[in-house]
């Protein structure tokens, strides 16, 4: 019975093949003309990667302290204005504690001039006094904006300022990639000191040597495959210097 079912199987297999090869002869096949493609050819250089020598920059504090945390790492991408690092200031929290103390006093002043004017148009005091008040008044004014420029220059709203505060925020500048960590976490810094070196996108080159029987070929905008580090980088060529390398 095995052998009746396969030779059956067999008979509807060719019986289904023939119809199929019936309709595709009643049916218009489209046809295409074969066009010719010249790919070129594909030719392995040595090169070198150059990065350009404004592209990496430091990111330096302006206060001293103690690096209490890094927010980013070696190799990953960073936005300008996005949060670097965080130190903990002795600086900051005495310019901070300064200007709410002097915010406060200047009430106080502010107070004590108003009733010297209005003592000296009723007679009951003298013009010296007033003038004296006037610059007291000036000069902690003075103080007041002295301390809030340096404070925008830090990055810290002095209007927002509730207490005083140790926190001060590191942010980029620019966009590019963290390339080194200057100082280890936790360490302690002096202002001006340098504590994230960042390099810009779109910072390095290519520089190769094409042999002379491919150099007419070589045009502005031909594509280039990097192999860096395990990985293709997809890059074209910019520019082209006619130039020998003679060693």
């Amino acid at each position: 019975s095995l052998t009746i079912y396969k030779e059956h199987l067999m008979t509807k297999i060719l019986s289904i093949s023939l119809i199929f090869i019936l309709s595709l002869s009643a049916v218009d096949i489209p046809t295409a003309q074969v066009i010719k493609h010249n790919f070129g050819q594909k030719v392995a250089l040595n090169a070198k990667v150059i990065q350009l020598s404004n592209a990496k920059q430091s990111i330096m504090s302006l206060v001293s302290g103690h690096i209490e945390k890094y927010y980013v790492g070696p190799g990953e991408q960073v936005k300008a204005g996005q949060k670097i690092a965080l130190i903990e200031s002795i600086m900051l929290s005495q310019m901070t504690a300064d200007y709410i103390a002097l915010k406060k006093q200047y009430i106080a002043v502010q107070e004590n001039y108003d009733a010297a004017a209005s003592l000296y148009k009723k007679g009951m005091t003298s013009m010296q006094e007033v003038n004296l008040q006037s610059i007291t008044k000036n000069a902690m004014s003075a103080q007041i904006s002295a301390l809030q420029s340096q404070l925008y220059t830090l990055g810290v709203n002095p209007h927002q300022l509730k207490k005083a505060s140790a926190n001060y925020i590191l942010y980029a500048h620019s966009d590019g990639i963290v390339s080194t960590l200057l100082q280890p976490l936790h360490s302690v810094i002096g202002e001006d000191t340098g504590i994230i070196s960042i390099v810009k996108d779109q910072a390095y080159y290519v520089e190769s040597y094409v042999p002379l029987k491919y150099a007419n070929q070589v045009k502005i905008g031909q594509k280039i495959v990097l192999h860096l580090s395990g990985q293709d980088v997809v890059s074209h060529v910019r520019q082209v210097l006619p130039e020998l390398d003679e060693a």
